[in-house]
């Protein structure tokens, strides 16, 4: 797993806190002192269980930028990000409140690195997140219809604090992939958090559905309860881009 600059600093504070358990024990100093040792051991475990919960909860995300950091947000104005919302997100409540955030805006203006900050900082906070492109998670759920392992797939999903659906409305949807969508969306209503990225505005997305019935129940449980962010500006891939 790519080492996070935020774990790093994580990993620091508990060799600093392990440290002063051993420093302030004075026997640690007498050798053959195996009770102490032993003790001093005990004290770590709790610590190294962390490390491991965290570095598990990382692994299982299938986060694609495990580096992504709020910090590292670049707040220019032509780019329209609220410095106070986004910092207001960053506590956590959205999550301990059961809502949702949606991030719209152009392709390359940073939509999925926001969204995956967002998770860095929940899993930090010891919240379980997943990543997974909508078109993905559609095919996903085909198959798994197809095979018999639909509950299975949405029990898995509901074991999720926060599950981030990136790029929606890249491409088009049939009948059954906006019901199929709606399941995944109902199925967390009120229990657990959805990030959503896509390029499309909102005002767009009931046409986008393609589907009065679905459109009106996704709109409702989804809208209603979300934080917006509309990035705007030029994609940041030209900017941050060496080539000319």
């Amino acid at each position: 797993m790519p080492k996070i600059f935020f774990f790093n600093i994580f990993k620091t504070n508990i060799k600093i806190r392990a440290s002063s358990i051993i420093s302030s024990d004075p026997g640690t100093k007498q050798k053959n002192s195996s009770r102490r040792l032993i003790k001093q051991r005990e004290n770590l475990f709790p610590y190294k269980c962390l490390i491991f919960s965290f570095k598990l909860n990382f692994n299982i995300s299938k986060l694609k930028d495990k580096q992504a950091t709020l910090k590292d947000l670049i707040y220019k104005q032509t780019r329209g990000l609220n410095k106070e919302q986004i910092l207001g997100l960053a506590n956590m409540d959205f999550i301990r409140n059961y809502q949702n955030i949606i991030i719209t805006g152009k392709t390359g203006t940073g939509k999925s690195y926001l969204a995956q900050s967002l998770a860095n900082r929940a899993i930090m906070d010891g919240f379980k997140a997943y990543y997974i492109r909508v078109p993905t998670i559609l095919e996903d759920i085909s198959i798994s219809r197809a095979d018999g392992t639909y509950t299975n797939f949405l029990r898995k999903l509901s074991k999720y604090n926060l599950l981030i659906l990136d790029d929606f409305g890249i491409n088009a949807l049939s009948a059954d992939d906006a019901t199929n969508l709606l399941e995944i969306i109902e199925s967390r209503v009120d229990l657990s958090s959805i990030i959503i990225t896509s390029q499309l505005p909102v005002a767009q997305w009931y046409d986008y559905l393609n589907n009065d019935t679905v459109a009106d129940a996704i709109l409702d449980r989804i809208v209603h309860s979300s934080h917006r962010v509309e990035i705007k500006g030029v994609s940041m891939r030209k900017i941050m881009s060496k080539i000319d």
